[in-house]
Parts: structure tokens; C-alpha cells; sequence
């Protein structure tokens, strides 16, 4: 993912990490599975560098905060540049094999969860599942083969809590200004951020001509530098 370049006098204001100024990045927000953001920074030998596994906080201005792990950190003419992940990052880890007998579909999911360091939020089933075999691989693989079974979705929110159900499809709070929109491509770049908005809800705008509904909204991706702005990707 190629980043916007970063201007070391104007930082991106609207958005701290660990209390810091961001200097340029993006978060992105997936309608199933874990927040992912790439961000640069000004290296400074008065701070220490973020190093891989570390928790970090995101704190959007007029917006909320997202806890996140960093992956990895890569040091380049004076600039940090960081990849960052949802929750802890456990769910990149392996996890062993294990069978389950006649158990509830959440215990399993709570289990896998805090056996590699996550947190459950709300899991919206109460199957009871007769027999179940968790495979040997990367914990989100498990988590995943568990939802085709169930037919739920499941993602991650700005907390680092899991959630598992179904989608509704609420409607946005609130219609918002477009800035372009690629017809072609369903996705929508919006005047300036939008730091509440998240997959899963139907969306509408106004602006360009065009008054009424986008769609439903299967990813978001928030831009941070000279100029923030949100992109949706709907359908």
C-alpha cells in the first residue's frame, strides 16, 4: 500500500499515536476481519521507537481511538514508518489442534480468542455444536473456518473486540458530502473525514449532482496527511 508523502513541518493534526503526530498514513477498515493501518512518523532519539508486538493507540481527532499492535517498523531518512493491526495481533499466531465435544459455538470462539491474547466482545449465537476439530494453523484461519460453519461474519472493532453475527445493515447516521464518486469501482471519497463511519451499515451522500443512497458499506479506508478525507467501498 503506497502511502501519501509525509510533509515533516505539517502534520497530519487530526490524528496521535501513542501522543504523538502522525505525519501521514491510513487506517483500514474491513467489513470482516482486523483493522489494519500503515502510519510514518518523525524518528526522534528523545522517543523510543515502536517495535514489533508493541500495543500503540490511534486517537483520532472528533473521532475514536483504535487499539492496535505493531507489526512492523521500518526506519528510513529520518521517518518511522509503521504497519499496524487490530487488537494484539494474536490472531496472526498458531494455534494448535483441538477437539471439541458438544459444545456451544461461543465457548469455542471465546477459547480461541483468549488462548492467543484477544478479547470477545459480542458473539451473537447459541448453536450448540455436536463435534467440533479446530485444525492446527494461524488463529484467524480457525476463527474463520468456524464462521463458514455458523454462516456468521465476524470483525473486529476500534477496541480490539471481536465481533461474531449477522449483518443488519443500519442505515449512517448521517448523509455525507461527497468529494468524487468512482461509479465503476462503488467506491466514494467524502468531504473531509469521516472518523465514525464503519463497514456495515448502508450508507448515503449527497453532493456532484447525486442525492440518495451509495450503498452498504464493505470497507472504509481513512486517509491522514496535508489532507484527510474517508473513501467507502460499497456494494
Amino acid at each position: 500500500m503506497r502511502l501519501p508523502s509525509p510533509t515533516r513541518e505539517f502534520p497530519a493534526s487530526s490524528l496521535l499515536l501513542n501522543y504523538r503526530p502522525v505525519l501521514g498514513g491510513r487506517i483500514v477498515l474491513p467489513r470482516i476481519g482486523r483493522p489494519v493501518a500503515e502510519m510514518i512518523l518523525k524518528a526522534s532519539p528523545a522517543a523510543s521507537r515502536p517495535e514489533p508486538g508493541q500495543p500503540v493507540v490511534l486517537d483520532l481527532e472528533y473521532g475514536p481511538e483504535f487499539c492496535m499492535s505493531v507489526l512492523s517498523v521500518l526506519e528510513d531518512q529520518g521517518l518511522w514508518r509503521l504497519r499496524l493491526v487490530g487488537g494484539t495481533g494474536g490472531l496472526s499466531r498458531n494455534v494448535e489442534a483441538k477437539h471439541y465435544g458438544r459444545v456451544r459455538a461461543a465457548e469455542v470462539i471465546e477459547d480461541l480468542l483468549a488462548e492467543v491474547g484477544e478479547r470477545v466482545g459480542n458473539v451473537e449465537s447459541s448453536v450448540v455444536l455436536p463435534n467440533w476439530f479446530r485444525q492446527e494453523g494461524l488463529a484467524y484461519q480457525a476463527l474463520e473456518a468456524l464462521m463458514v460453519n455458523l454462516n456468521k461474519t465476524w470483525r473486529m472493532d476500534n477496541k480490539g473486540l471481536v465481533w461474531v453475527g449477522e449483518e443488519t445493515w443500519p442505515v449512517y447516521a448521517e448523509k455525507v458530502p461527497l468529494a468524487e464518486y468512482y461509479v465503476h469501482q462503488a467506491k466514494v471519497r467524502l468531504e473531509g473525514l469521516q472518523p465514525c463511519l464503519t463497514p456495515g451499515v448502508e450508507l448515503f451522500a449527497h453532493g456532484l449532482g447525486f442525492d440518495g443512497k451509495v450503498g452498504r458499506v464493505e470497507r472504509v479506508i481513512h486517509h491522514f496527511g496535508l489532507e484527510s478525507y474517508t473513501e467507502a467501498l460499497c456494494w
